[in-house]
């Protein structure tokens, strides 16, 4: 997929710290979960600003992208094992 435009980036961003959140709100609750959408927000949003700045040479990028790509599969699965001990 070609991102053309900037905004979809920073949408994209508030959705993965929306997803965060809830799942920081399960263990830690409201405050916690406030804490971890701002840091999720502010990292997602540096990095992405990044890419698309230095999108010609998005090679160099790429351990940045993988780094928060894993991150997100780490935050979802404590979640999945909840749900399934329950």
């Amino acid at each position: 997929m070609k991102v053309t435009n900037p905004q979809v980036l920073r949408a994209l961003s508030a959705c993965f710290a929306a997803s965060v959140a809830a799942v920081a709100f399960v263990y830690t609750g409201a405050f916690g979960a406030l804490i971890s959408a701002l840091l999720t927000l502010a990292a997602s949003l540096i990095t992405l600003d990044l890419a698309w700045h230095h999108r010609e040479h998005i090679e160099a990028l790429s351990r940045y992208a993988e780094s928060i790509a894993m991150a997100g599969m780490v935050i979802f699965l404590p979640s999945s094992r909840r749900e399934s001990a329950a």
